[in-house]
């Protein structure tokens, strides 16, 4: 029978060699060439390092939780993984979703902004943002679920809704996946929030253009 400090010994070696195939994968991401002709692959290579960069910090605390002894508390971890995972591949096969996530950032804040009192200022920079994005991007005015005569005006919410993700469950079926996953997978907690992209914002230069670039700070982002 395997002992318990065992498991403990092949878990964090396991996770150990994971976290330095992340780390190689980021840094390649970092220093490929950006294509100048073909935005979408751009904005795609973009959303994908980021939500590897956030996979990849969250194997370093899983390791580190493993090493203490608290193998319990990783289990909201694991499901935050597997969520961005299921972003990871569905960006793969559909490619302008990766735009899609990284434009959605200000209208995300919008969305969660909508049912709090916040600062005037901070929503009219929040409104400003949105407005910006939609400036840059006339085609998200086709996300409008309202039909008129009159000049269209921008509704930042059903542009969200548009740019949003599908959720997880459709993901994995779109993707082939085995819904036994999911289901094991969401019986778990969570204490992440799924790889959103206000999460993730910071790892990125340039969000809201067709040039994002990630960025990589010498900090706790990397192993040692």
């Amino acid at each position: 029978m395997i002992s318990e400090a065992e498991i403990k010994s092949r878990s964090v070696a396991l996770y150990d060699a994971a976290v330095k195939e992340l780390a190689k994968l980021a840094l390649s991401l970092e220093t490929y060439t950006w294509p100048s002709a073909n935005q979408i692959d751009r904005m795609q290579r973009a959303a994908i390092g980021t939500l590897i960069i956030h996979t990849l910090e969250l194997s370093k605390a899983i390791a580190a939780l493993l090493q203490a002894g608290l193998g319990s508390q990783i289990l909201p971890m694991v499901r935050a993984q597997f969520e961005m995972a299921v972003k990871l591949a569905y960006i793969e096969k559909y490619p302008k979703k990766g735009g899609d996530f990284l434009l959605s950032e200000p209208f995300e804040r919008y969305w969660l902004a909508k049912d709090y009192e916040i600062s005037s200022a901070r929503l009219a920079t929040i409104v400003a943002d949105c407005k910006a994005v939609v400036a840059n991007n006339p085609a998200l005015i086709n996300y409008q679920t309202s039909k008129n005569s009159r000049p269209k005006r921008a509704d930042f919410l059903a542009i969200r809704t548009g740019l949003s993700f599908p959720l997880v469950r459709d993901m994995v079926l779109d993707l082939q996946w085995h819904l036994d996953l999911y289901v094991m997978i969401f019986l778990f907690g969570s204490i992440d929030i799924h790889g959103s992209i206000i999460q993730l914002r910071n790892y990125i230069e340039d969000i809201h253009t067709t040039s994002p670039r990630l960025i990589i700070k010498d900090d706790a982002a990397w192993p040692p």
